[in-house]
């Protein structure tokens, strides 16, 4: 690469690029620290390519393309760069300029010194060159809320899914269910605040109204952002402010390395440009919740997105070394070895079922969440990496402080500070040969683990149950199914638990308030919502049931999830208000010992035993009785008659049976009383009445 420096033929060259790129269509704008341009090879022939450095630019990290190169001042990371190029050209702009960090475009960001490139699931970065009919191309990753600093991103940022918003890359997603809560950036603020106190800089609201929006009277404002400051515009929406404008930013911006400004300005591009509005839906503002909660959520919400994500990661993990996206550590993939990256609270990966970090996302055990605990210099967490043991980081807060990526400010001071931008040029012929490009494949010795399944694996020994009412305004009926599952999904999230390990939710609808006035068009609804869960075997079962009583509690972190689950639901309005009915209480699941399952198998058999035993003797019983029965009916009538003399008794052993061994034994004395008497013997029925006969000859007898 040849560098030609100021002499005649280097300014008429330089001029001659000018008026090349005032005359092109489309020109790209890279903020440039080290990265590796190798990318811009892809770019097309008829787009102009302007390289503003702030470091090193190695030959070898630059294609065979046509390009203008331009050193600047290590200041004001890449917003200094965005302002020094619109100043510099404000009268001879390009009709549609592209701002872009110089790092590849690609899904997501990985964080500070780790790769990124800030693009939307299913996005691309030649969407960019073409001239929109509005003036602009801003695709909306976050949104910032101010004085707070609070966050939102929007899901199809953090996972990459082309699918989770249809196959459409828009400015907005369709609606307020594809961001984010509303997350707390907790140690980011301080940093900002003092970054700007020990700069002399002002607040954000008074550098609001001092150099975007003048006319604003109001104490807060909600700003919508890509994140990693890429976007475009045409030439008409760069000039609808005067040239001084600019200027004024571009003197606060170089006045320090990292400059304060330069994060405030990450958030307010679209502000300056197209001035303050809301294009999309975004989620009620509630009190934050944290940004583990927030990335946590996402993987709740939208299960199959996660499970492409890391399918995808899965198959590229061998040539990226990453799996990412700015998922804040929800989620871990489900490979073997443990994958640890993350700032400040940072993510511990999922190690084939293992837990580390906090929260389970769960696929099969695997999908544990390590989420981010917090922000180190403004970068947010991350999706811990797919790849037996390497980390990457992913996701920030918007102005991350990595001043080396796209904008310059590597290891705080590095390069020239001075004021006066050294400018030079270079021209790079482009080339029709090939340049060849080399892929560094990571590799493990250990056994990648590819669990996918969306059948989590639920476990646990005890079950927590409890019943709430809730209040909300809807603006239509609800079908009970989405009521249900609406409810089933707010319990998960509040809760931190999987969502298979909320084993059941009925919602009873306890009263409807139609709208009143002809006006008004949302409804009031009142549920009964009953609920068991599974507390998992990892999770404390008494921090869960505290975590269910405080749904119920205004302001609490996990009544904020509770409502924010409900109000991103289709046709809810607000919550109004959430009474816990019967607070959650513990519900043991016993398990009989083997010693019991034993016993009460000895118990069955002996039971049987003598069950078989009473049958067999009941049988043999009534078969000896009907024996006897049936013998007795067939016999023929035995008719005797008594002489006078005593033989007419001589036979009594015939009347009645021998077992009557009384009867037997008789000596029967009839010589006194059987001259000239005659009696006649009825005839026998059954054993029964020859017993009884037996008695009266007793009696007789004697």
């Amino acid at each position: 690469m040849a560098v030609t420096r100021s002499t005649p033929l280097a300014a008429l060259a330089w001029m001659s690029l000018s008026v090349m790129a005032s005359a092109s269509e489309t020109e790209v704008v890279l903020a440039h620290f080290k990265e590796d341009l190798s990318w811009l090879a892809r770019i097309p022939k008829d787009v102009k390519i302007h390289i503003y450095t702030k470091g090193a630019l190695g030959e070898s990290s630059v294609p065979a393309v046509e390009a203008s190169l331009e050193r600047l001042p290590n200041v004001g990371r890449e917003s200094h760069t965005y302002l020094s190029h619109i100043v510099q050209n404000y009268d001879n702009l390009a009709r549609w300029t592209v701002f872009t960090q110089a790092g590849e475009p690609s899904f997501g960001y990985r964080g500070h010194r780790s790769g990124g490139g800030h693009l939307l699931a299913g996005d691309d970065f030649l969407n960019y060159l073409t001239p929109h009919p509005s003036g602009s191309r801003f695709v909306y990753t976050s949104v910032v809320h101010l004085p707070s600093m609070n966050h939102l991103l929007r899901a199809a940022y953090c996972i990459n899914d082309g699918l989770l918003e249809g196959g459409i890359v828009d400015a907005c997603p369709k609606d307020a269910s594809h961001w984010t809560p509303w997350w707390d950036v907790n140690d980011f603020r301080q940093f900002v605040f003092s970054k700007a106190e020990t700069q002399h800089g002002e607040d954000i609201m008074d550098f609001y109204r001092k150099f975007i929006n003048p006319s604003h009277t109001g104490d807060e404002v909600t700003a919508f952002f890509p994140q990693g400051a890429r976007f475009a515009v045409s030439r008409e929406t760069i000039q609808r402010r005067p040239k001084a404008d600019y200027e004024r930013l571009l003197a606060t911006l170089s006045q320090h390395d990292d400059s304060y400004a330069g994060y405030y300005m990450e958030w307010l591009w679209s502000e300056l440009f197209l001035g303050h509005k809301q294009p999309c839906q975004v989620p009620t503002k509630l009190a934050p919740v944290s940004h583990s909660d927030a990335m946590h959520m996402l993987t709740l919400r939208f299960p199959k997105s996660v499970e492409r994500h890391l399918s995808s990661d899965r198959k590229l993990s061998a040539s990226s070394g990453c799996t990412c996206g700015g998922l804040s550590g929800g989620i871990s993939g489900g490979v073997s070895g443990s994958i640890s990256g993350g700032i400040s609270g940072g993510i511990s990966g999922g190690v084939s079922g293992g837990i580390s970090g906090g929260i389970s996302g769960g696929v099969s055990g695997s999908l544990s969440g390590g989420i981010s605990g917090g922000l180190s210099g403004g970068i947010s967490g991350e999706i811990s990496g797919a790849v037996s043991g390497s980390g990457c980081i992913c996701g920030d807060v918007s102005g991350d402080v990595s001043g080396d990526v796209s904008g310059g400010n590597s290891d705080g001071t590095s390069g020239d500070l001075s004021t006066t931008a050294s400018s030079t040029t270079v021209t790079y012929s482009r080339r029709r040969t090939t340049s060849t490009q080399t892929t560094t494949t990571v590799s493990s010795t250990s056994a990648q683990t590819t669990t996918t399944t969306s059948s989590l694996a639920l476990d646990g020994e005890v079950k927590i149950a409890g019943v709430l009412e809730v209040e909300i305004d809807v603006e239509y009926v609800l079908a009970q199914t989405v009521v249900e599952d609406m409810f089933k999904r707010a319990l998960a999230a509040s809760l931190d638990v999987p969502l298979i390990n909320v084993l059941k939710t009925t919602a009873t609808l306890r009263g409807f308030s139609p709208a009143l006035r002809r006006l008004q068009s949302l409804n009031t609804a009142r549920y009964e919502v009953s609920y068991e869960v599974m507390v998992p075997s990892y999770m404390d079962v008494d921090a869960v049931i505290e975590k269910a009583n405080r749904i119920a509690e205004p302001g609490s972190a996990e009544s904020n999830l509770f409502r924010q689950v409900l109000t991103q639901t289709d046709g809810v309005a607000q919550v109004r208000q959430i009474v816990a009915k019967v607070p959650a209480g513990k519900v043991e699941i016993t398990t009989p010992s083997p010693e019991a399952e034993e016993e009460r198998s000895w118990t069955g058999l002996v039971i049987g035993g003598i069950l078989v035993f009473l049958l067999v003797v009941l049988v043999v019983t009534g078969a000896v009785m009907y024996k006897f029965k049936w013998s007795s009916e067939n016999a023929e009538p035995a008719k005797t008659t008594l002489p006078d003399e005593a033989e007419g008794f001589s036979n009594l052993a015939d009347i009645v049976p021998e077992s009557n061994a009384s009867i037997d034994r008789v000596k029967v004395d009839l010589s006194d009383k059987a001259a000239g008497e005659t009696s006649v013997v009825p005839p026998v029925d059954g054993v029964a009445q020859s017993h009884m006969q037996a008695k009266e000859l007793e009696e007789f007898i004697v």
